[in-house]
């Protein structure tokens, strides 16, 4: 039998064209490359935000940390750390209360804690307590603690007697001092205006010197 050639032309353009065959696919338009563009822009955006919410949320977290710390007992139970007796010689001692931490700032309080310190103190040692001085500290929230410093002395009943005593001595001398200052600047007046000669200043003035004695 022979074959037909109307079926062999049409067998080779069938081999021909499915060889050639090249899919062609539409060129990507401009309302494309905008709607890229778009969804590109949403990612960064969505991006930032959840960086931006991630930190936000962890500083609320560590605030919140923080506070419960502090807020827990075992923690917040001192309000003010351990103090120490220094000495500073001559009978003389300081005593610094400290706060524990940033949120105790009531310097009142500190200050009476440090006197009843002191006074502890003095008492244990079977002697009385003498202020010398109380100063107290309360520096900016997060640059240091509150802080209140006593100096006193721990004397007997004699030497706190002996201190008065010596005390009212010189406040007397500065008293007599000045009476006869007064003194003599009025008689020293009384020259300058004639009244007294100057052998009558000078007897007056040896009498003045000699009672201050």
């Amino acid at each position: 039998m022979k074959p037909d050639p109307h079926e062999s032309v049409l067998a080779r353009l069938s081999d021909r064209t499915e060889s050639s065959f090249v899919p062609i696919y539409p060129a990507p338009s401009k309302n494309h490359d905008d709607l890229q563009r778009k969804l590109d822009l949403c990612r960064e955006r969505a991006g930032v935000t959840g960086v931006k919410t991630f930190t936000l949320g962890r500083i609320v977290s560590m605030f919140a940390v923080s506070i419960a710390l502090l807020s827990c007992p075992t923690l917040s139970h001192a309000s003010t750390r351990p103090t120490e007796v220094v000495p500073m010689g001559n009978n003389t001692f300081s005593i610094t209360r400290a706060a524990s931490n940033g949120f105790n700032r009531d310097i009142d309080k500190l200050k009476a804690e440090a006197q009843d310190e002191a006074a502890k103190y003095c008492a244990a040692e079977g002697k009385q307590l003498k202020v010398v001085d109380l100063t107290s500290k309360r520096p900016l929230f997060g640059t240091g603690y509150a802080s209140a410093t006593i100096v006193f002395q721990a004397l007997t009943a004699a030497e706190i007697t002996q201190q008065a005593n010596a005390a009212a001595g010189v406040v007397e001398k500065n008293h007599d001092t000045d009476t006869m200052y007064n003194d003599l600047m009025k008689l020293d007046d009384l020259r300058k205006k004639g009244i007294l000669t100057d052998d009558e200043f000078q007897v007056e003035k040896k009498k003045i010197l000699a009672r201050s004695k």
